[in-house]
This record gives structure tokens, sequence and C-alpha cells, in this order.
């Protein structure tokens, strides 16, 4: 499976490779020994390998990049239309809309 992204600031095409979505961010504690207090917290990165014309792997931020071709097909084609979630219908009443059925009932006591 052959998947074609374009980077969007240059407008360079890539084939896709893969992903990296790990990595961690290391961060010094405020404490005054702070090199023995070093805090590490898992943080996804989201990068993206490609190549080039030449076979060059680039890394790019997966922000970066945009699917414009998966086996000789452009995405719009592949996948249904994207449908925009709706609001329910605000229903207003006004006084002429409803009835007085009052007439028509029983008195209750």
């Amino acid at each position: 499976m052959s998947i074609l992204v374009k980077h969007l600031a240059t407008e360079n095409e890539y084939i896709f490779l893969g992903i990296e979505l790990g990595g961690v961010k290391s961060s010094l504690s405020p404490k005054i020994f702070a090199d023995l207090f070093a805090n590490e917290e898992g943080e996804k990165i989201g990068r993206v390998a490609v190549c080039d014309p030449g076979g060059k792997i680039l890394w790019f931020n997966a922000s970066e990049l945009v699917v414009i071709e998966v086996d000789g097909q452009i995405p719009s084609e592949m996948l249904p239309e994207i449908i925009s979630p709706t609001t329910p219908e605000i229903i207003t009443e006004t006084s002429e809309d409803i009835t007085d059925d009052s007439e028509n009932e029983e008195e209750w006591i």
C-alpha cells in the first residue's frame, strides 16, 4: 500500500513510511537537588517518517502533513462524506398554536 502525503508549508510530496508515538519529556523538579529528583513523564510525540524522491528519510510533525493519495485514490473518493453534527430543532409554540380543550373536558371535583 502506498500513501502519499504533502507537507503543508512547502507543498512537497513524500511517501508515508510510518509514525512515532513515543518519547519521554524530562523536566527538573523545583527542589534544591533538582538533578537528583528529575521528573520524567511520558509525552506523545506525533512524528511521521516520510521518504523523498531520492529515498532520503525525513521526519515531520503529523500536524505539518496531509494525506493526498492512498493506493492511487484521493481520500475523498475512498471515504464517505463527513456529516456535520446537527443541533436539535428548537420547538417554539405561540399562544395561537395551543388549543383550549377545557370546554370538552368534564369538570373535576
